[in-house]
């Protein structure tokens, strides 16, 4: 089963490094990647949602057995833990990171949000266009999104990015498979339609995307997610029998667990309970 984490980074910064302190789980390269960002604010938000992940690979796997231990890198950059069987995806945007962990299938998670959204318009169209083709779009809580062209623009740009990441061959290519970015004529001729012209990585099943729900931030901003896999709803929990696209948006959408922000609910966290 699939878990996806919320995690308040503000909220959790002095119980992560109180916990990182009793218990150091960062690899050597997690600190050098981290040192090598210049950017103080970026740099200490990288080693929070670093030290949160370290966490929960600690909780899902019931031990220690993977404290320390350095990522590899697939080609596209994509981190992995040798020898485990464990599937897992992260991201972060200001103050906040989601991290889904899983045991069968390639995983994919991000989050955005609201803010300008500074890319022409057509492009913007296109965005919304190859995401729409991954499911309906949930029925939006704002009220004002209706006239507010950042709020689908957002919601379709975290379901792309989210596929890219479980695709594993980054943003750019998924961007190029829907025709956001330029390809040859003949590609786009002989291609097949978006997403099963991402060749080369979906004999695991059909994309499954999932909106998920964030709450509004402190500052009452709303928030976009979504969470990408392959094969079928059953890996995500549900027992609902669909193929993705068609499936209904909200069967199969995972809960979005919050990361423990006291001493003892992180106890009982890494406690397996």
């Amino acid at each position: 089963m699939v878990q996806v984490w919320l995690v308040d980074l503000e909220r959790s910064a002095a119980l992560l490094e109180a916990v990182e302190t009793a218990t150091p789980r960062l690899s050597d390269d997690d600190q050098v990647r981290i040192d090598a960002l210049n950017d103080a604010d970026l740099k200490r938000q990288r080693r929070l949602t670093t030290i949160a992940l370290r966490v929960l690979i600690s909780a899902y796997s019931g031990g220690p057995e993977f404290d320390r231990l350095p990522f590899e890198r697939l080609g596209n950059g994509k981190p992995v833990l040798p020898g485990a069987k464990l599937q897992f995806s992260i991201t972060h945007a200001g103050e906040r990171a989601l991290v889904a962990l899983g045991s069968v299938v390639p995983l994919g998670v991000d989050v955005e949000v609201l803010r300008a959204v500074n890319m022409p318009n057509d492009r913007q169209q296109a965005i919304v266009r190859a995401a729409r083709t991954l499911g309906p779009f949930p029925q939006s809580e704002y009220t004002f999104e209706a006239s507010d062209h950042r709020y689908r623009v957002l919601r379709a740009w975290v379901r792309l990015e989210a596929l890219a990441k479980a695709h594993g061959c980054g943003i750019a290519r998924v961007l190029a498979a829907c025709g956001v970015l330029a390809r040859s004529a003949s590609v786009v001729r002989d291609a097949p339609a978006f997403p099963a012209n991402l060749d080369g990585g979906l004999s695991n099943g059909n994309p499954i995307i999932k909106d998920l729900v964030l709450p509004p931030g402190a500052d009452g901003q709303p928030w976009f997610a979504a969470l990408a896999t392959f094969g079928s709803l059953d890996e995500l929990g549900s027992q609902d029998e669909g193929d993705g696209a068609t499936a209904d948006p909200s069967a199969g959408v995972p809960e979005v667990r919050h990361l423990p922000t006291t001493q003892a609910g992180m106890a009982e966290l890494l406690a397996g309970i």
